[in-house]
Formats: C-alpha cells, sequence, structure tokens
C-alpha cells in the first residue's frame, strides 16, 4: 500500500453545502473548487487522482463539455459525477468508464427524467447558494409520499405537471408552496416536514464523494 496522500477535486456548490463536506479520509485529501465552468476539468486532472462534477455552469456560463470529461478519462484520471451536471455526464459517459452514483443519476439512466431545468437553481455569485429552489428535490420528496401511498398518483401528476411549468428563475419556495397548498393541507404539511431532512441532491453528492473515496484507496493498494 502507498503513503502517498490521494488528492480529489470535487465541484461543488448549492447541492452541498459547507457544513456536509469531508476534507480527508484516511490518505484522501479533499479540495472542493465552485461549480465547475468549461475548463476546469482539465485544469484539475493536471493535478488530481481523481474529479467529483457536481455541479456545473449551465445558464451563465459554459458548462463542462462530454469531450472534455473523455479528455479527463482519457488522462487515466478517475471521474465520478452525481446530483446535478455531474449526474447528466455521468450517464452520457458510463460506457467510457465515468462514474455515476445517487438517485438522480439512477432515474435519468433509465430514462426518467429527461428535462435538465429540474437540476437548476439561480445562485448567488457572492457564495454558489441557491436563490431558488432545484425542482428535482420537490419531485423526489413527492415520489416517497406517492410511494407511502400520503398521495396517489393522479395528485402527484397534477402537482408534478404544474411545478414544471414554473420556470427556473422563478421557482422559489413560495411558488412551489403556492401549488402544494392549493391541494389537501396535509401534502404541504407533509413536504415542509420532509424538508427538515437532507435533500436528495445533497444525499447524492455525498454518494459520490463516498464512491470516490473508497475507489482511489482501493486503486492505491
Amino acid at each position: 500500500m502507498s503513503d502517498v496522500a490521494i488528492n480529489i477535486v470535487c465541484f461543488v456548490g448549492p447541492s452541498l453545502k459547507v457544513s456536509h463536506r469531508p476534507f480527508h479520509s484516511g490518505r484522501t485529501l479533499l479540495e472542493y473548487r465552485p461549480p465547475a465552468r468549461r475548463g476546469d476539468l482539465l485544469e484539475a486532472a493536471e493535478e488530481a487522482g481523481a474529479i467529483i462534477l457536481i455541479d456545473g455552469h449551465m445558464v451563465n456560463a459554459y458548462s463542462p463539455t462530454v469531450r472534455e470529461c473523455m479528455e479527463v478519462l482519457d488522462a487515466d484520471v478517475a471521474l465520478f459525477g452525481a446530483a446535478s451536471l455531474g449526474a447528466m455526464r455521468a450517464v452520457e459517459l458510463r460506457d467510457f468508464g465515468m462514474h455515476g452514483a445517487g438517485w438522480i443519476y439512477q432515474r435519468m439512466l433509465e430514462g426518467e427524467l429527461e428535462n435538465d431545468d429540474e437540476f437548476l437553481s439561480v445562485m448567488d455569485p457572492s457564495n454558489y447558494q441557491p436563490l431558488t429552489e432545484p425542482l428535482i428535490n420537490y419531485r423526489k420528496i413527492l415520489h416517497d409520499m406517492r410511494e407511502s401511498a400520503v398521495i396517489c398518483g393522479e395528485v402527484y401528476n397534477s402537482i408534478m405537471d404544474r411545478l414544471v411549468k414554473i420556470h427556473y428563475t422563478q421557482r422559489t419556495s413560495s411558488a412551489i408552496f403556492d401549488v402544494l397548498n392549493s391541494y389537501e393541507a396535509h401534502i404541504g404539511d407533509s413536504v415542509q416536514s420532509r424538508l427538515l431532512q437532507p435533500n436528495i441532491k445533497t444525499i447524492d453528492a455525498m454518494s459520490a464523494i463516498e464512491l470516490a473515496m473508497r475507489g482511489t484507496v482501493e486503486s492505491a493498494c
């Protein structure tokens, strides 16, 4: 087993709060960088043993392309993705060695999620915190409520049909709850209580980090 520390670069913003981010595990060191722009992955590949792509600029700047990700993989740098842009690229490059993780990745892989605007939120440019709500977090909550019979499939479809019509720049918490509160009172209450738990983007981001740390340690042994 090598004693050399392994550096993992993780591109993340609103999907994972700073308080939830691990910074090291054994010989694995994690460096967090802001949401990725085009060229950022190639720059990181020059020094990293592995790269995790969670968040990337998808509206106001060019995001890392499939080709850029391929060049990272061709350089024998392990590449992991989840939760947002990372999940999209992991699905596109699953046959070329990119590793995907989490519920969002699986739903995209199975063709259940096709609209990338469900991952989008308006970010505060000073700290990359979300100013609007990514719809995917609410889709997962409502999905779980349907699976546990809190709501029926017809209500689930009705709510989602209305939420997807709200432009991502307007998907504030108040706009979403305006829709939810037009249904039976227990629906909005149940969603509100579930929002106290880590959301699916956070859970998936952590899954990718854990997968990357485990994978790089095993490859170094």
